[in-house]
């Protein structure tokens, strides 16, 4: 192994100067083994993180993060490989034919732990009926193949039996990962119109398949992965098939007025003004007097209670794949001491610091 020049790692992305974001992003890119990068690789895909774990299949595993509240709360930077053409100066295609393949490349940088970050096997996701689910997956697929961006083209009607079966294999995360992995896995196969004609009935038994209204995040309403178009390469059909569903089922169990509110206001009131009206369209009597104790309390509608009772933030997530070796990102030890450890991405060092 050649001698990999030691590097701190910043504690946010925006300490690094432009010399040192743009080379450690580049040697990232070429997998240069001299070099220890402080970025980690994701896709917004859950197709492609699946098929690249059928290329490393004993050692795989697929790992899911919440983009905003990581970059909120642990001030993990998230660049989109193509949107940083400007900053290295060069078009991604003049730089070598290879970063013509990465428009499905996230750069994730420093260390990603704690509640916001969970992953789980390639090989229990298929030991718990993943191959069932996702025949295709049983065999090798090349994840930069010539239909990388399509969905299969065969337009599969969804089942109860399946619903079950995703939410399923979704339990093996935490609870506030269930109902976004299994919309993950449920978008991996074409719906008809991608989800956009989903009758009141079907949403209602996908909501049931997830456990319940309580299981569909309020703060999808809240997130701009999910309300606003643009914010993932939209060439990926699973991915815009993800952000047509899980719209409708907030609308669903929400109201189509929630999104505005909770974007426009993210404050408790618009959370109460959200349940009343949900009580109201289900006939159920709320005293005038009574309504107003609850708009004037801030303790019963604070952000934990939410937390609690509605599933979390469970947003959009990238998803990640590392070996067992430590291609997970690595989590902080309780010395004071720093130090650097390297994990792989493929081919790809990562240099993370422990505290």
């Amino acid at each position: 192994m050649p001698l990999c020049k030691d590097i701190k790692l910043k504690r946010t992305v925006y300490d690094m100067t432009m010399t040192e974001f743009v080379e450690n992003t580049t040697a990232h890119l070429r997998n240069a083994e001299n070099i220890l990068s402080e970025f980690s690789s994701w896709s917004a895909s859950p197709r492609f993180a699946l098929s690249y774990a059928t290329m490393h299949r004993s050692s795989s595993f697929i790992a899911i993060i919440d983009t905003e509240t990581v970059q909120k709360y642990d001030n993990n930077g998230i660049f989109h490989v193509p949107a940083l053409q400007q900053v290295f100066g060069t078009a991604a295609s003049m730089r070598g034919a290879i970063y013509g393949t990465y428009d499905w490349e996230y750069l994730v940088h420093g260390v990603i732990e704690g509640k916001h970050y969970q992953a789980v096997s390639f090989k229990t996701l298929c030991d718990h009926g993943l191959i069932r689910q996702l025949p295709e997956f049983s065999d090798y697929v090349h994840a930069w193949g010539p239909y990388m961006h399509d969905l299969p083209p065969l337009v599969v009607p969804y089942t109860k039996k399946e619903l079950q079966e995703l939410n399923k294999i979704a339990q093996l995360l935490p609870p506030d990962f269930r109902a976004v992995f299994t919309i993950a896995l449920f978008c991996c196969k074409r719906r008809t119109s991608f989800g956009a004609r989903l009758k009141e009935n079907e949403l209602s038994e996908i909501v049931d398949a997830l456990g319940g209204r309580s299981k569909v995040p309020l703060d999808w309403n809240g997130s701009r992965s999910v309300v606003c178009d643009g914010i993932y390469d939209p060439r990926f059909q699973d991915n815009q098939q993800m952000v047509i569903v899980m719209r409708a089922l907030s609308a669903h169990c929400w109201g189509k007025g929630a999104r505005n509110r909770v974007m426009n206001e993210g404050n408790a009131d618009a959370v109460m003004d959200i349940l009343t009206e949900k009580m109201r369209s289900a006939t159920v009597d709320c005293d005038i007097s009574e309504e107003a104790n609850l708009n004037n309390s801030n303790s019963s509608y604070d952000s934990g209670y939410v937390s609690q009772i509605y599933g979390g933030a469970d947003r959009r997530r990238l998803h990640h794949l590392h070996d067992e070796q430590g291609t997970k990102p690595s989590r902080k030890s309780n010395t004071d001491e720093d130090s650097t450890s390297d994990s792989s991405y493929g081919d790809k060092r990562t240099a993370t610091t422990k505290k």
